[in-house]
């Protein structure tokens, strides 16, 4: 019976650390949120009240906000999974009124990572030198 319980209990232990973890990222934006938002009537701060601050805005256009939303599962120790994606693109005009709001679909798209230094100007000092080199710079005030 103890050798009974034993294996329960650590059957119960593996299936509790096998079970997914999973995590909400970013701005999930809920389907009675984007639709209570209506271009021409709904300003930018209604849109702040509602959605809440967007994830990013356009570099070169402040009118224009994006709110993105990730949906993660974790399994044990393998890599994070992305369930669920949403991005959606809100354009203000000049009075601060919606103007469009666009889901955006489609796979995400890598973007390589540049793996280049960039060269500095000035010398490499060891940490000795950086001790010796300040030896009588400081002046002790005179009184």
């Amino acid at each position: 019976m103890k050798s009974l319980f034993t294996l329960f209990l650590i059957s119960s232990f593996a299936l509790c650390a096998c079970s997914p973890s999973t995590a909400t990222r970013g701005n999930y934006i809920f389907a009675e949120d984007i639709q209570s938002i209506q271009p021409v009537i709904t300003t930018q701060f209604e849109v702040l009240n509602t959605l809440g601050t967007p994830t990013a805005k356009a570099v070169f256009d402040e009118n224009t906000w994006y709110y993105v939303g990730l949906k993660t599962e974790k399994k044990s120790f393998f890599d994070e999974k992305v369930t669920d994606r949403q991005i959606y693109q809100i354009v203000f005009s000049e009075d601060k009124s919606v103007k469009s709001i666009t889901k955006i679909e489609g796979e995400p798209v890598e973007v390589p990572v540049a793996s280049r230094v960039t060269p500095t100007s000035g010398n490499e000092v060891t940490a000795l030198q950086q001790i010796l080199g300040n030896i009588g710079k400081f002046n002790p005030q005179s009184k």
